[in-house]
């Protein structure tokens, strides 16, 4: 996914708390790595660290959306349901990025979009 990197917060033992946006929406992340430079574009991949379980962190939504939001402590990430395998490793897809998950539990259906809040969300610079 392409963000933009528009304020460092701080540094922490990974990296660096920052503020990005995307064509998504905006969000706060740790970004693994060197320290970006504020207002440039990154490749990123998106991890979100923790094990979701179904029904309690991700729900479903009714909206086809694919957007992502800051709600308070928390990042909130809306996309579709686009595969869940038997070890519960699952893939969300926001248009053309995919994040993947950990989860737990009796999924909702293939194609089903879903909302996922974490405070635990990173970005790692993929270089392209």
């Amino acid at each position: 996914m392409k963000v933009c990197i528009y304020i460092i917060k701080r540094e922490v033992d990974e990296g660096f708390i920052v503020r990005f946006n995307s064509s998504y929406g905006d969000g706060i992340a740790t970004y693994v790595g060197k320290r970006p430079i504020v207002n440039i574009e990154y490749f990123v991949e998106i991890d979100v660290k923790g094990i979701f379980k179904w029904g309690e962190d991700i729900s479903r939504i009714e909206n086809n959306q694919c957007k992502i939001e800051v709600m308070g402590k928390l990042v909130s990430l809306y996309g579709m349901l686009e595969s869940v395998d038997e070890d519960g490793y699952t893939v969300l897809r926001l248009g053309q990025s995919i994040v993947p998950i950990e989860t737990e539990g009796s999924p909702y259906p293939i194609g089903s979009y879903i909302k996922i809040q974490s405070p635990n969300v990173k970005l790692y610079d993929i270089g392209f």
